[in-house]
């Protein structure tokens, strides 16, 4: 498709300059920066409908599945401490954390 857009001279002289250094067209430099500053606009889209999805839901997993991941690790990472009143963790550092 053609068409027809206005670039201030600077962009223009500075675009024709990356084109013959890239050995590449214009017409090809231009569409690859639009296609990379469409594509990082799509994942702004995404992260906004990732964040209002956890708005409204809970990003923690289930404690099952932090317990076979765990297990999966083969006590590489974590060590568990079963507790009947709360989960908490503990790194081999020996910091812990708590669901």
């Amino acid at each position: 498709m053609k068409s027809d857009i206005s670039i201030p001279n600077p962009v223009f002289h500075a675009a024709q300059n990356l084109a013959k250094k890239m050995g590449v067209s214009l017409s090809e430099l231009y569409t690859a920066a639009l296609n990379a500053y469409v594509a990082e606009h799509e994942k702004e889209n995404i992260t906004e409908t990732l964040d209002q999805v956890y708005t409204d839901e809970s990003s923690t997993l289930e404690p099952e599945l932090v317990k076979m991941q765990a297990v999966t690790l083969n006590d590489s990472v974590f060590d568990f401490l079963d507790s009947p009143v709360e989960d908490v963790y503990t790194l081999k550092d020996g910091k812990s954390f708590q669901e």
